[in-house]
């Protein structure tokens, strides 16, 4: 896909301006400052904990509880995206809209309802445990009993095992409890607020988008799922995300907004089904 990209970018005119929707080239991206040695060195250590997680899974015994490999693979993560890190300067605008005075309050306050929507009575609204919110609260058991043991793999129809250790950090400090199951899903429904108003924000204007975060507050089916001690409020977080350093990327030409999109989207194959589809988006706007 990166080598597609590039042949991609490749092709295209230089662009005059970097507006959103510019042409874009590859000889806009300034690369000297990725030679740095320091820079050169995480990255080879991002990919030597990809490797050594990757001979690991395929090596360890069927029996061998794989969690253990949680932190290689996150910190060989943090450490791709940390290589793109730089200091903002003027080579690199930054692509926000100026804040208005009363953007903050009214952003805080809209957040504030949508947590409230999405917390309060969380045990007992909806009434009813059952179906697939259920079954995933039961293979989140599963992996805190220590019967599954390896995160990377898929458990109950297909769905990634990540999902119900995520689920699981909730429950065992909260103990087996219905808002247990449901809180870590509510606070995803909540952020993802958040992360449409910087969406928004991004493509359009701060009214538009503090209007945006209050339909979707407010919007009984995001509220309905947001309450479910279930994966699939995930989709529209991710996508979102994925969306703004896009577009953050085409706008301002940093690396470290190209690195978050790839990051993004490889994570979202490990939520429900629909956020696979992510990638997908993300080819869109090019």
């Amino acid at each position: 896909m990166l080598l597609s990209t590039g042949h991609r970018l490749r092709k295209q005119p230089l662009g005059s301006g970097s507006s959103l929707g510019a042409q874009l080239s590859i000889d806009e991206f300034p690369h000297a400052f990725l030679a740095r040695p320091w820079r050169i060195a995480v990255i080879l250590l991002a990919t030597a904990a990809t490797g050594f997680t990757a001979y690991l899974l395929l090596h360890l015994p069927p029996e061998a509880n794989r969690a253990s490999l949680l932190p290689f693979w996150a910190s060989s993560i943090c450490l791709y995206a940390i290589a793109f890190v730089r200091r903002p300067d003027s080579h690199n605008p930054n692509p926000s809209s100026p804040r208005i005075r009363w953007e903050t309050p009214l952003l805080i306050g809209i957040l504030a309802l949508g947590l409230y929507l999405r917390l309060s009575d969380l045990g007992t609204i909806p009434f009813t445990l059952g179906g697939d919110e259920a079954a995933q609260g039961l293979e989140t058991l599963r992996v805190l009993q220590g019967e599954i043991r390896d995160p990377f793999a898929t458990g109950w129809r297909g769905v990634p095992a990540i999902n119900f250790y995520f689920s699981s950090l909730f429950v065992k400090a909260m103990g087996p409890t219905v808002a247990a199951l449901r809180l870590p899903w509510a606070l995803v429904g909540a952020a993802t607020i958040l992360a449409a108003y910087v969406l928004v924000r991004t493509l359009i204007d701060p009214p538009t988008a503090l209007l945006t975060a209050a339909l979707l507050a407010t919007y009984h089916y995001h509220i309905h799922f947001s309450r479910l001690g279930s994966n699939q409020i995930a989709d529209p977080l991710l996508a979102s995300l994925a969306l703004v350093f896009l577009f953050r990327a085409l706008k301002a030409r940093r690396q470290i907004d190209w690195a978050l999109v790839g990051i993004i989207s490889g994570l979202a194959l490990y939520f429900y089904i629909g956020a696979r589809l992510v990638p997908l988006l993300m080819d869109r706007p090019l």
